[in-house]
């Protein structure tokens, strides 16, 4: 059975997971949910650097709606980048075989003060336009979600301009002026919140002790209950996959399965979000 034709309210599902309340399954859907597990997905990757699947809206979407067609998960991730909002915002970035890397990192107040705020239509209007797309394919039973970084998460590229263990930077900035980083974190909430995103899919946040947390992350993260099949699990889609292609499994069954009992419910009471991992 395709997901068009199985009659669920996956957005009321979703939603109602999110609230907390309770659920006659759990919903799932999975961190890096269009990703190199995926043959299509890297069928498209061959033809199509990362970057340019980001900003091509037809792309974007061709991506996104993947692992909705093939596993029957209960939402649609928007195939993007977290440091699309940093360009948007006047700090040009590359994708590197390292990583990505920012040209010019923030190192003054100046620069922060100076960093742009851009109209979602016109400095990232692909995104925009990818998400009208998806809603458009899906309509109103499916949840579309923003992939967007958390703001500590985001703050650390641009001030580090690269992927560094412990993120030395950024955590000087935070204990040496509070303010301005606080400042900092204000303008990327409000740039994420812009771009329509309503849920943070990647963060460093265990990289903060609880002091730091109380300085300058806390404040800028909304906590929200958020449903995911742990990334460290993508072993088990795989293996899942090539039963389905075997014929030995179809697409329900796979998402009831990782949806079943066996899905044990994990509560962080520190952040207020709760997680599935299959296990």
């Amino acid at each position: 059975m395709t997901p068009s034709a199985q009659h669920v309210n996956r957005k009321a599902l979703f939603l109602s997971a999110c609230r907390c309340e309770p659920v006659e399954r759990v919903p799932v859907w999975i961190m890096r949910q269009a990703g190199r597990y995926l043959p299509e997905y890297r069928a498209v990757r061959l033809k199509h650097n990362f970057l340019e699947v980001c900003r091509t809206p037809e792309l974007a979407v061709e991506v996104s709606l993947q692992p909705y067609r093939i596993l029957g998960v209960d939402a649609v991730i928007v195939f993007s980048d977290i440091l699309i909002p940093a360009g948007a915002m006047g700090l040009p970035f590359e994708l590197t075989d390292k990583g990505p890397v920012i040209e010019s990192p923030l190192r003054t107040a100046a620069q922060i003060r100076e960093l742009a705020v851009f109209d979602p239509e016109r400095e990232t209007g692909f995104l925009m336009e990818a998400i009208r797309m998806l809603t458009r394919e899906l309509g109103p039973d499916v949840p579309v979600l923003g992939f967007a970084a958390a703001p500590w998460t985001l703050a650390c590229y641009m001030i580090e301009g690269h992927h560094k263990d412990g993120f030395p930077a950024a955590k000087t900035l935070l204990y040496t002026d509070p303010e301005l980083f606080r400042s900092l974190l204000e303008r990327i909430a409000r740039a994420t919140a812009r771009r329509g995103s309503n849920v943070a899919d990647r963060t460093y946040a265990t990289t903060l002790d609880g002091k730091s947390v109380r300085i300058g992350f806390g404040p800028h993260v909304r906590a929200r209950h958020t449903v995911f099949v742990s990334k460290s699990r993508l072993a088990v889609l795989q293996k899942f996959l090539d039963l389905r292609k075997q014929g030995q499994v179809t697409s329900n069954e796979i998402r009831d399965r990782i949806s079943s009992r066996r899905a044990q419910g994990q509560v962080n009471r520190a952040n207020g979000l709760q997680s599935w991992r299959w296990e």
